[in-house]
């Protein structure tokens, strides 16, 4: 799935646990919007999983500062009791300056 979103933070992560178990990810928290009621109304931000610490740096040489607008592409993956959305790809979409 695919969708243009605003990626409002960004989390990395690497090194080994106390247990002697590695771990290497990177975060992403990007707005969600609510569906339109009475009761509710804008948007929540959602923390996804974005594949490994590389993908932070990668975004960081692209030259965005966050809040940014992307391209995001989501997919699903399961434990086979767990099904989790995890984004698997993010363009950041850079507006053209307003001409004065």
């Amino acid at each position: 799935m695919k969708t243009i979103a605003r990626v409002t933070g960004m989390k990395r992560s690497r090194g080994i646990t106390e247990k002697g178990q590695s771990y290497d990810s990177t975060k992403l928290f990007i707005e969600i919007a609510f569906p339109e009621s009475q009761d509710m109304c804008g948007f929540a931000t959602q923390e996804f999983t974005y594949g490994t610490y590389e993908n932070y740096e990668k975004l960081l040489a692209s030259g965005v500062k966050t809040p940014f607008k992307a391209e995001i592409d989501f997919d699903f993956v399961t434990t086979g009791k767990v099904v989790k959305q995890i984004v698997t790809n993010v363009v950041p979409v850079f507006e053209k300056p307003k001409n004065s």
